[in-house]
């Protein structure tokens, strides 16, 4: 795929950061244990339905795990509200200089009122585990996003893109990763914005995977200072953009979607996710 991205004629290599904590998503592996299981569906083949912007989209919340509170979860709402709305951006001090003018509203908002289900378990979820839940709780919810909260081994969640069966339509989040939670780095709610990201379709921007989308430059390991650094991706001269939800950076180093991944997303909203723009807040 051809990309229209500025070439920039000068760079500044950084160093790489290792961080003590650093998130490691499931979507990859997720993928791999859909495709075994046979549950990938044919492409969408539907027609497109026209969606009037902003679109305002329900989340259901499903606990796995004790320990999460109303107020909590409204806080982290608050905060995919000021993601998706460019809002994060607008205030922050650490604006890419290279894609700064990349970055946008996506017009996509989310219900501060929500439904809340308790279903606490002791069990540490895993793929299969995970796919009974969402079979579970999929048949009570037609039109909103099944977003569970639970208890992860070494992951902090993993989110099933469009395409794959209806019946196991979910994102998982592990309780450490929500706004609010404990651990450093990563609590500020991002975790979520970057799986309801997958959730809508976009690919993550590391190991140098095409996302097909013009606008975001590849990487080629999941983890650069937050400055940024060229990438090895390419055989010329591209800057990272690890500003982008889509990276794995450290919560306060993220603010932005680009005008590529806001056109995909809302592709997505009006053909295999049409259903969700059904919702309405109570």
């Amino acid at each position: 795929m051809k990309r229209t991205l500025l070439l920039i004629s000068t760079f500044t290599l950084c160093s790489l950061i290792t961080f003590s904590q650093s998130r490691q998503y499931g979507n990859k592996d997720y993928i791999e244990f859909l495709k075994s299981k046979e549950t990938f569906e044919k492409p969408f083949s539907g027609e497109q339905t026209e969606i009037k912007l902003p679109i305002t989209l329900s989340i259901t919340f499903v606990l796995l795990t004790k320990e999460i509170t109303k107020d909590q979860l409204l806080e982290q709402i608050k905060s995919l509200n000021q993601d998706f709305s460019n809002q994060t951006f607008e205030v922050s001090e650490n604006q890419s200089p290279y894609y700064k003018q990349l970055a946008t509203d996506t017009e996509i908002r989310f219900c501060e009122s929500f439904d809340v289900i308790e279903a606490y378990t002791d069990e540490k979820i895993d793929f299969l585990l995970g796919q009974e839940y969402a079979r579970k709780f999929n048949e009570l919810n037609k039109n909103s996003i099944l977003v569970f909260i639970s208890n992860f081994d070494q992951m902090a969640g993993y989110a099933q893109m469009p395409g794959y069966s209806a019946e196991t339509d979910a994102i998982f989040i592990d309780k450490g990763y929500l706004y609010g939670a404990n651990i450093e780095g990563y609590n500020l709610g991002k975790t979520l914005t970057h799986l309801m990201g997958s959730y809508f379709g976009l690919g993550e921007l590391w190991n140098c995977e095409e996302d097909g989308i013009a606008d975001t430059p590849l990487m080629a390991v999941e983890h650069y200072d937050h400055e940024g650094s060229w990438s090895s991706c390419y055989s010329y001269v591209m800057h990272t953009m690890p500003q982008n939800f889509m990276y794995n950076t450290q919560d306060r180093h993220l603010n932005m979607f680009t005008v590529g991944q806001k056109q995909r997303m809302l592709e997505v909203l009006s053909k295999e996710r049409s259903s969700l723009g059904s919702s309405i807040c109570k």
